[in-house]
């Protein structure tokens, strides 16, 4: 239905915006820390100015009526519905909701803290913090490279060096990453696999007599 697509267009747009605004805090916060060059500096700056921006725009923005807008015309391009009820996320909704997203992504960065502390023996949630902003970063100026692979790998290692950390803890540090990320996909495919076949054998099983 229409409000099926709106909420998940409000759900990828919550998922966006939290990444947004979590990488810019942590950006802002611990890029004092960080010995660039003040080209990467002055570009690391200028992306996390812009994703607060579009992080809290995009608060505004999910409130409104757009999401279902778009839902709308996503399904009438598809051949649905033509006249859905236009409804805005309730206040009490996004008060309720955007803490979960916030909670997601501080586990994303504490999962970097763990693997920081487990290669380095030192625990800092705002050195895990500036390594999540930075692989973010890298990752939106890399989006043409497919899986963004071997942009993570190099930019950890790149951290890793600059802050004194070990270049080859960088190396492990990147590769455990991606196993991780690999690992979920294959998990992800395999449930998606089981859950088609498992509605194809229900579709051709007879039913049972009455």
């Amino acid at each position: 239905t229409d409000e099926v697509v709106a909420a998940l267009l409000r759900d990828r747009m919550f998922d966006m915006i939290s990444g947004y605004l979590v990488s810019a805090t942590f950006l802002f916060v611990g890029l004092r820390r960080l010995a660039a060059t003040p080209a990467v500096s002055a570009a690391l700056y200028a992306y996390a100015a812009v994703t607060m921006t579009l992080g809290l725009a995009g608060m505004l923005l999910v409130t409104t009526r757009l999401p279902s807008r778009a839902g709308a015309l996503i399904l009438r391009a598809l051949g649905g519905s033509a006249t859905p009820p236009l409804t805005r996320l309730p206040a009490p909704t996004l008060v309720r909701v955007a803490p979960l997203y916030v909670v997601a992504r501080a586990l994303g960065v504490l999962e970097k803290g763990v693997l920081i502390w487990l290669l380095t023996g030192r625990f800092d949630v705002v050195l895990a913090g500036l390594f999540d902003g930075v692989l973010n970063a890298a990752g939106a100026m890399s989006f043409f490279v497919p899986g963004a692979l071997g942009v993570f790998e190099g930019t950890s290692v790149y951290l890793f060096t600059l802050l004194g950390l070990g270049g080859p803890q960088g190396v492990v540090f990147g590769l455990v990453r991606r196993a991780r990320m690999l690992l979920i996909s294959a998990v992800g495919i395999a449930l998606h696999w089981l859950g088609r076949s498992a509605m194809a054998r229900a579709k051709t099983e007879p039913a049972p007599p009455a």
